[in-house]
C-alpha cells in the first residue's frame, strides 16, 4: 500500500516536468519579439544575438531608415570648368585644367567698386574764391569766369571787372595769399624747405633772359672748365723733392693734399714704389690714378698735364724708359690699373655692399682703405649675443685674446678673415672667399 502510494506520488511529480519539456520543445514563433517584428521562421530566445535580429531587420528594411546621399565636401579652390576658352593666349585649345587655373587666377582680382562722384573742379574754385574774398556788407565780389576758356578771359577779367577799380586792398589780398601759401606748405609734412617749390607770391628778382635773340646756347661751353680737377697725394716721395713737385703742380693748376692719411677727395697718387700701405691700397679701392713720380717732370717739360696712362703702374702703355723694381709684384701692378678701370666702369668702389667688423691694433688705416672703396664699418665688439648685420670680420690674431668669442659670427655666416684679406682681395679680386677664412672657423661654413 505504501509502495503504490509512493509510485503514484512520483508520477505526480513527473507531470510538471513533462509539461515543461513540452513547452521547451515547442517552436517559439509566438515569442514577444517575433510578434513585435513579425518575423517568421526565426526563433528568438534569451540567448539569440541581438545583432542578428537587427541585421535581418535592416536587410528587410523593417526599420524604415531613410537613405541619405550626402554630397562629398569640395576643396576650397574648386571651380567648374568654364565654357569660355580662358588661356587661349597660351595655347590655341586650352585644356580644362588650364581653363580652371585661369579662372582661379581671375577670381583673385578684387571686385570693381565704382568711385563716388567727386566735386567738380569749378565748384572747388568757387569755394576757394569765396574763402579768399568773403562777401562784406552784402556786396559779393565779382568772381572770375571759371568755366570759360583762357581765350575768353584775360588776366584783368579774373581779378578786376573791366573799367572798374579793384575793391580789394592789396594788403588784404597778399595776406590771404600768404595764408594759403602756409596751408599748402604745411600739407607737405616734414619735408625740407628746399623741396617746397610752390610760390604764390614770387620774389622781386630780376631774371636775365637766358637766350635773347639767339637760337641755341648763349656761349660755347669751355670743355677745360668741366674737366675733373686733379688733386694729388704723395707716398714714399723724398721730402726735398716733394716740395718742388708741390710747387710745380700748383703752378699747373692742380691741388695737392699733404697728409699722412688717405683723403677721399684725391684723384691721383704719386709714388716711386708701389708699396702696400694705406694710401696705395685706398687709392686702388677708390679707383684713383696711381702714377710714377716722373709724371710731374713730364708735365713741367710740356707745360701742361700729359696723358697719365704712360705713367700708370700696371698699365700696358707704361713707359719702358721708367725703371721700376716691381718685376716680382706683377699682381699688385696689375691691380692698380684694374681697379682704376673697374671702378670707373661700374661707378662704385672695390668694397661696395660689404660691411666689416674690424678687430685689429692698427684699425684706423684699415677703416680708411675700406671706406675709400665704399665699404661700411660696423662698430661691434664681443660678446656677440645678437644678430649682427655684417658680411666680413677682419681679425688680427695677435691682437685678440680668445678666438672663440667670434664663433657666433661664423655661425651667422659672417666671414671671419685675417686683416691681410684687404690687400689680398685688391690684388686678387677673383679669388674665392674661402681662401681667406681663418682655418679655425672653416668647419662652421662647411655645414
Amino acid at each position: 500500500m505504501v509502495k503504490s502510494h509512493t509510485v503514484s506520488a512520483e508520477k505526480e511529480e513527473q507531470k510538471p516536468s513533462t509539461s515543461a519539456n513540452q513547452s521547451a520543445d515547442e517552436p517559439k514563433d509566438n515569442t514577444p519579439k517575433n510578434k513585435q517584428w513579425n518575423i517568421s521562421g526565426i526563433t528568438a530566445s534569451q540567448i539569440t544575438p541581438v545583432q542578428k535580429i537587427i541585421t535581418e531587420a535592416r536587410s528587410r528594411n523593417l526599420l524604415d531608415t531613410p537613405v541619405q546621399n550626402l554630397p562629398h565636401p569640395l576643396p576650397w579652390d574648386q571651380v567648374d570648368t568654364p565654357e569660355t576658352p580662358l588661356g587661349a593666349f597660351i595655347r590655341p585649345n586650352p585644356s580644362p585644367h588650364l581653363r580652371k587655373e585661369m579662372l582661379k587666377f581671375l577670381n583673385t582680382f578684387p571686385e570693381y567698386k565704382p568711385r563716388r562722384d567727386s566735386t567738380p573742379l569749378s565748384e572747388l574754385k568757387r569755394r576757394l574764391w569765396d574763402n579768399i574774398c568773403p562777401p562784406k556788407n552784402g556786396n559779393i565780389p565779382a568772381q572770375p569766369n571759371f568755366d570759360g576758356s583762357d581765350e575768353e578771359r584775360s588776366a584783368e577779367e579774373v581779378f578786376t571787372p573791366p573799367n572798374k577799380k579793384s575793391t580789394i586792398p592789396e594788403s588784404v589780398f597778399n595776406n590771404q595769399l600768404k595764408h594759403l601759401q602756409e596751408m599748402l606748405t604745411a600739407s607737405g609734412g616734414a619735408r625740407s624747405e628746399s623741396k617746397r617749390s610752390i610760390q604764390l607770391i614770387p620774389p622781386d628778382t630780376n631774371l636775365k633772359d637766358s637766350q635773347p635773340n639767339t637760337v641755341g646756347w648763349d656761349d660755347e661751353m669751355n670743355t677745360e672748365q668741366y674737366k675733373q680737377k686733379k688733386i694729388f697725394m704723395f707716398s714714399g716721395v723724398n721730402p726735398e723733392k716733394r716740395v718742388e713737385m708741390v710747387a710745380n703742380l700748383e703752378r699747373l693748376g692742380a691741388s695737392v693734399i699733404d697728409s699722412i692719411h688717405f683723403d677721399t677727395s684725391s684723384t691721383h697718387l704719386l709714388c716711386l714704389t708701389l708699396a702696400r700701405n694705406e694710401k696705395t691700397l685706398a687709392s686702388m679701392s677708390a679707383g684713383n690714378w696711381i702714377l710714377h713720380e716722373s709724371y710731374v717732370d713730364k708735365c713741367v717739360a710740356q707745360k701742361k698735364f700729359v696723358d697719365e696712362e704712360t705713367f700708370e703702374f700696371g698699365n700696358p702703355k707704361f713707359s719702358e724708359n721708367i725703371h721700376t723694381e716691381y718685376e716680382k709684384e706683377n699682381n699688385r701692378l696689375a691691380a692698380a690699373h684694374y681697379w682704376r678701370k673697374e671702378v670707373a666702369r661700374r661707378g662704385y668702389g672695390a668694397f661696395h655692399d660689404m660691411r666689416f667688423i674690424v678687430v685689429a691694433q692698427k684699425r684706423e688705416p684699415l677703416i680708411h682703405v675700406l671706406e675709400a672703396g665704399d665699404g661700411m664699418v660696423v662698430d661691434e665688439s664681443p660678446p656677440f649675443n645678437k644678430a649682427i648685420h655684417a658680411t666680413h670680420c677682419l681679425l688680427d690674431l695677435k691682437y685678440i685674446d680668445n678666438v672663440e668669442d667670434f664663433i657666433p659670427l661664423a655661425q651667422q655666416g659672417i666671414y671671419c678673415v685675417n686683416t691681410l684679406f684687404v690687400s689680398d682681395y685688391l690684388t686678387r679680386p677673383d679669388a674665392n672667399i674661402r681662401d681667406f677664412i681663418i682655418p679655425y672657423f672653416l668647419d662652421y661654413y662647411n655645414s
